[in-house]
């Protein structure tokens, strides 16, 4: 989430913030972006078919789409989701991908994969788990929540793949 990126320009030294297409109005995005010009980090828009190789890792950009204008506002199916590969190694970073945006996803097999969007119903439908197909599978959803995230039926659907699944909730 883009409110996370001040407390990490803040803690750490930061050379680029990766975003998707950023909306054209939105005042967590303002507040956000105010504090990234004193730190010197470049802000680079990222879009499906971008590639980086850093150090022997390779970092493809599965998603989202290039949008033909900015969005009013941000949405879920505009998150940034990465294949990080070392060797024949992946991990699938989803970010909040949902619909048709995690439905057009051509992730790889992956050993491990960070949950759509907290575990919500809406997400990990039955053909991006099976794609993935990962050994693990991690849940970033807060403890109590107030939207019940993670959803037994998708934490059913990594399980049924063979996934081990941890949730920073209960596991840390």
């Amino acid at each position: 989430h883009v409110g996370g990126a001040r407390f990490l320009l803040r803690a750490f030294r930061v050379s680029q913030l990766w975003e998707g297409p950023a909306p054209l109005r939105d005042p967590v995005w303002r507040r956000a972006f105010a504090q990234l010009e004193p730190s010197g980090a470049a802000r680079v828009t990222v879009a499906r078919g971008m590639r980086v190789d850093w150090d022997g890792v390779r970092v493809a950009v599965l998603g989202p789409a290039r949008p033909g204008r900015p969005p009013a506002r941000v949405r879920n199916e505009d998150s940034v989701v990465l294949d990080v590969a070392l060797g024949g190694v992946h991990f699938l970073l989803t970010g909040d991908v949902v619909g048709e945006a995690e439905e057009a996803l051509r992730a790889p097999p992956s050993l491990v994969v960070k949950v759509p969007h907290h575990g919500s119903r809406s997400s990990s439908q039955s053909g991006l788990v099976a794609r993935a197909a990962p050994r693990l599978a991690v849940v970033s959803a807060g403890a109590h929540n107030p939207f019940g995230h993670p959803h037994p039926e998708v934490l059913d659907r990594y399980r049924r793949q063979g996934a081990l699944v941890l949730r920073t909730d209960r596991d840390g």
